[in-house]
């Protein structure tokens, strides 16, 4: 099933104005919009984005539970995430 975005014309252009990368995935992890800003984080095209899924991006990813392991000795409990970027960079996000 397609993940219909029609309607939400109004508020994806609220969050295509914000300086924040902002993607919008569906049930099944893939990318359905993509910011101007996320356009520029990734640095791919939105029409190369789009229908792909997030892990595809994905360089490496730490799990919740290495999070909670670091946070019970103390250190901040954010899971780290790489990102490989088109022109072959890798970006940090920490969520």
């Amino acid at each position: 099933m397609a993940f219909d975005l029609t309607g939400n014309a109004e508020f994806l252009r609220i969050l295509d104005a914000s300086l924040d990368p902002i993607a919008i995935v569906d049930g099944a992890g893939r990318y359905v919009w993509v910011s101007q800003a996320g356009v520029r984080f990734f640095g791919y095209p939105a029409q190369e984005i789009i229908g792909t899924h997030y892990r595809e991006q994905l360089f490496e990813s730490e799990t919740p539970g290495d999070a909670m392991s670091r946070a019970t000795v103390g250190e901040p409990a954010s899971v780290i995430r790489r990102l490989r970027r088109k022109n072959g960079g890798i970006v940090i996000v920490r969520s």
